[in-house]
């Protein structure tokens, strides 16, 4: 989970290996792990996490298809405005630490 909300403050790049990390941990071994990289994606907000997340819906019982449903439904609404603002700031802050 931290990851994601860490990961969607960063460039492009960045969130680009956040996402890869927490896909490929949506297979991991231990179902906890499993549900934490889904809800770090949920909240990291990448849309290309959305297959993986679909497959992962498949393999799991009717009970969980709820809460990963859930991610799916956010990551397709987009980005929240709030996380909009906090981007335009940081990208905002970078530019005056590189100048």
């Amino acid at each position: 989970l931290a990851r994601g909300q860490i990961g969607r403050l960063q460039s492009e790049a960045m969130r680009e290996d956040v996402a890869d990390h927490l896909i490929r941990l949506l297979r991991d071994d231990h179902q906890r792990v499993r549900r934490h990289a889904m809800l770090g994606l949920k909240e990291l907000g990448h849309k290309r996490a959305l297959g993986p997340l679909e497959s992962f819906r498949q393999s799991v019982s009717a009970q969980e298809r709820v809460e990963i449903q859930r991610a799916i439904d956010a990551i397709r609404a987009g980005a929240k405005p709030a996380d909009k603002e906090l981007r335009s700031e940081l990208e905002k802050l970078q530019s005056k630490v590189v100048s």
